[in-house]
């Protein structure tokens, strides 16, 4: 695969019994972006930060977005949201205040439900929210 030759990588993970690679690269076999395919294979390498940047650069840079919140990178897909799709910014907040909570910081998760409930338009955003 990191020589982006996919037809050999296919058979490669066929000969392997990994089905879902085999499917994997089938599903971005037919991409004319080169961007994309770049994305897609860098992700499939774990090299997220790579794809993420490549994906934004590319002709659909949601790809990067919804990487992000396939991996439930929440910290990562907030930031992103912020310039890809600023609508989706309140439903990676509950979901950021979710997995805070879940680490036990009450007061952060708090500030986080409230980003996402109380200024659903993101107009008044509070600055003391960390999303670093």
């Amino acid at each position: 695969m990191r020589f982006v030759d996919l037809e050999i990588a296919e058979t490669a993970f066929q000969m392997c019994k990994n089905v879902g690679m085999v499917y994997s690269i089938q599903s971005i076999q037919s991409e004319t972006d080169k961007q994309i395919l770049v994305g897609h294979i860098a992700s499939m390498l774990f090299k997220h930060d790579i794809a993420q940047e490549v994906l934004q650069k590319s002709t659909n840079p949601m790809l990067a977005l919804d990487m992000r919140m396939d991996l439930q990178d929440w910290f990562a897909a907030l930031k992103l949201a912020k310039q890809i799709s600023p609508e989706k910014e309140q439903l990676i907040c509950r979901k950021l205040a979710s997995q805070v909570e879940n680490q036990g910081n009450i007061a952060e998760a708090q500030k986080l439900y409230e980003r996402a409930y109380l200024n659903p338009s993101n107009e008044n955003i509070d600055p003391n929210v960390n999303v670093e």
